[in-house]
C-alpha cells in the first residue's frame, strides 16, 4: 500500500509535464466557497447614518437614500442627504466607519423626496426578510435604501436569486 500514493503522485506529475502550454486550472475558492447569507460587517447601517450626521455636523440634513455594497474588495455604506439646495454624499467603510469619500454639490431638482429615518426597519432586518425562504447558496450582495413610488424601500441585491424589495417601514415584501 505504501507504493500506491507514490504511483498516484507520479501520474499527476506526468499529466502536468504533458501539458506543453504550462497552464492548469485551479478553483477560485473565493468564488466557490459558501458566502455568509448576510455579509459580516463591524458597523450597521444605522451607525453609518449616525456617522453621516456627525461628519457633516448638521441634523437638519434630510436623508434621501443609503446603500450598502462592496467597493474595491471592502464593504461600504453610502449615505445621501439633502438640505437647502445641496446634495450630500458620504461613503464609509462598513467595518470602521472611516470616510472613503465625500461629496457636496448643488441639487437641481425643485422637489426632493426624503426619508424619515426614525420610522425605518434596520438594514439587517431588511436583509433577513429578503432571505426568508431562499435556497441555500443565496446571499446578499448589497442593497439600496431609496424612495420608489412615494415609499421608502430597501432594494436587496441577492446573488443566486431574484432581487427583493422590502417596505422600509413595515418590513413587508413588495416584490
Amino acid at each position: 500500500q505504501a507504493a500506491k500514493p507514490a504511483e498516484e503522485a507520479k501520474t499527476e506529475n506526468s499529466q502536468v509535464a504533458d501539458n506543453k502550454d504550462a497552464v492548469k486550472e485551479v478553483s477560485n475558492d473565493a468564488k466557490t466557497s459558501a458566502k455568509d447569507p448576510i455579509p459580516a460587517t463591524e458597523k450597521t447601517l444605522e451607525e453609518a447614518i449616525g456617522a453621516f450626521y456627525a461628519h457633516f455636523g448638521d441634523d437638519a440634513i434630510e436623508l434621501t437614500g443609503a446603500g450598502f455594497d462592496e467597493e474595491d474588495g471592502k464593504y461600504c455604506y453610502e449615505i445621501n442627504g439633502f438640505k437647502d439646495g445641496e446634495e450630500y454624499e458620504l461613503v464609509l467603510d462598513a467595518n470602521t466607519l472611516e470616510v472613503v469619500s465625500e461629496k457636496k454639490e448643488a441639487e437641481d431638482d425643485a422637489n426632493v423626496l426624503v426619508i424619515d429615518r426614525t420610522k425605518l426597519i434596520t438594514g439587517k432586518e431588511a436583509m433577513e426578510k429578503a432571505l426568508e425562504g431562499q435556497a441555500d447558496g443565496v446571499y446578499v450582495e448589497g442593497y439600496e435604501l431609496e424612495v420608489e413610488n412615494g415609499k421608502a424601500i430597501y432594494d436587496i441585491d441577492l446573488e443566486n436569486a431574484e432581487d427583493v424589495k422590502i417596505d422600509a417601514t413595515s418590513g413587508e415584501i413588495i416584490k
